[in-house]
């Protein structure tokens, strides 16, 4: 069995205030209540607060974006993480 915690995201204005490891902390301790491992897709900029919580990367996806602003595109790296059962 494993806990899917979906995607979330914070307003840049409301980042680096603590609601992301709010809802982190609550989701891994339901995990943990479970006794189940955690798993979520990460963007670049939110690895440091995944691995925060004991997240360890599993697998990553890269992706060659082509926007306007990069008609060459840019490449683009999702990683898939999980983190153990914690009965801490």
């Amino acid at each position: 069995m494993l806990a899917d915690l979906e995607i979330v995201g914070t307003a840049p204005k409301f980042q680096r205030q603590g609601a992301g490891s709010k809802l982190l902390q609550y989701g891994c301790e339901r995990a943990n209540e479970q006794g189940v491992q955690a798993f979520l897709e990460a963007s670049p900029d939110a690895l440091p607060l995944y691995q925060k919580f004991g997240f360890r990367t599993a697998a990553e996806m890269h992706t060659l974006i082509k926007t306007e602003k990069f008609p060459e595109g840019e490449m683009y790296t999702e990683t898939f993480m999980i983190r153990e059962p914690s009965m801490i």
